[in-house]
């Protein structure tokens, strides 16, 4: 018979071993509920490795109970609930080791993959890494740039709750509405770029637009790269909303490399797509954050029929380009209504030829899905 450690020695145990380096990794990710495994593997690693000198070193899949609730003997990362109880110092029965990794008494409906991905955070809910570069990417901008300001000031809330019809616990997420205050102020779409051709930023004529991905990249379209009377794109101005915004303003960069998608050939609008590099690293603030790249995955709460194009492009035919950033330019994002990772927008699509107002023509937009493979390939090596 397997004898197992019951939560109350576990949490006797942790308290004394080792405290005072939990409580400072515990203070390291103040501002976010997500109280990763990386930091509970720290208390429970070193209680079990000096409680469990002899046992069983493998057994999962066995039953166990805990807090009279019956359970299954999971590998700890695969347990979800587990978040919550090292947020309230609660510890799962032990049944053992794998190696150094702790098999506990998990109760959960579903086991998750590993819950150093998962993120149960106040201010987007939950976030789940799914081993996707720019989606994980997408996840980091969201956690780590203090910049990435919502406008809502809803939060959210998380606890552990028993389905009586199914007999396992799941974790419940609420919303926690504001007792007060406004809403922050930020640039509605800073991710977007407005881009230049000609001899000089200070002379250069902006007649296409992109979207920010990273530090260093921007998204665009193929046929933006080049300008039959102005020459190559040279140029990337961000943070702005109209092209008359003073130019303490506008963040400017030099591209230092144009890559349009290798089967990418001028006129045709087949592989309409390209990355351009800044020289300098992209300085991140209110006005200047990346966009995300849609999952692809279906979701209840994200409908891809709906989206929008952005831009500076022209408001009808023979007008002037729009000093206000508007719907609908050439290389500018087609982005969805919804929000796939807390407020950061997810580019769909990439605007190989826009709508002009007051003709009945079709859009033409490149679906960025079918382009990550080779994005995530230069953005994120």
């Amino acid at each position: 018979m397997l004898a197992f450690a019951s939560s109350r020695d576990i949490a006797l145990i942790a308290v004394t071993g080792g405290g005072a380096n939990a409580q400072s990794r515990h203070s390291r990710g103040a501002g976010l509920c997500a109280h990763k495994m990386s930091r509970a593997a720290f208390v429970l690693g070193s209680v079990l490795l000096s409680y469990f000198r002899s046992t069983v070193a493998d057994v999962e899949g066995a039953r166990c109970v805990r807090d009279g609730y019956n359970g299954t003997c999971v590998l700890s990362k695969r347990c979800e609930t587990l978040i919550l109880d090292y947020r309230d110092r609660s510890f799962p029965p032990v049944c053992g080791l794998r190696g150094k990794e702790p098999i506990v008494c998990c109760t959960d409906c579903e086991l998750v993959d590993n819950i150093d991905n998962i993120y149960l955070t106040k201010k987007y809910g939950r976030l789940e890494k799914i081993n996707k570069k720019s989606w994980d990417a997408c996840i980091d901008n969201v956690l780590n740039i203090p910049s990435y300001l919502c406008q809502s000031s809803t939060t959210f809330d998380f606890d552990k709750y028993w389905d009586v019809k199914k007999k396992c616990h799941k974790i419940n997420l609420s919303l926690v509405a504001p007792a007060g205050g406004k809403d922050a102020e930020r640039a509605e779409f800073p991710f977007m770029a407005l881009l230049g051709f000609g001899p000089s930023a200070e002379e250069a004529q902006w007649l296409c637009g992109g979207s920010v991905l990273s530090a260093r990249y921007i998204l665009t379209a193929a046929h933006c790269i080049s300008e039959p009377r102005l020459g190559p794109l040279k140029y990337a101005a961000l943070g702005i909303l109209k092209r008359s915004d003073p130019p303490e303003i506008w963040q400017r960069h030099t591209l230092a490399q144009v890559i349009p998608h290798p089967d990418y050939a001028s006129p045709s609008k087949y592989h309409d797509i390209a990355l351009l590099k800044t020289q300098k690293q992209i300085q991140f603030n209110v006005n200047v954050v990346p966009a995300c790249l849609y999952s692809g995955e279906k979701k209840r709460n994200i409908d891809p029929s709906r989206a929008l194009a952005l831009g500076w492009g022209y408001l009808g035919p023979n007008t002037q380009l729009a000093d206000v950033l508007q719907k609908g330019d050439s290389g500018g994002p087609l982005i969805l209504h919804q929000s796939e990772v807390g407020c950061a927008k997810a580019v769909f699509g990439v605007t190989s030829s826009g709508v002009e107002c007051d003709e009945a023509t079709a859009g033409l937009y490149t679906r960025v899905e079918h382009y990550k493979p080779w994005i995530e390939s230069i953005v994120w090596p």
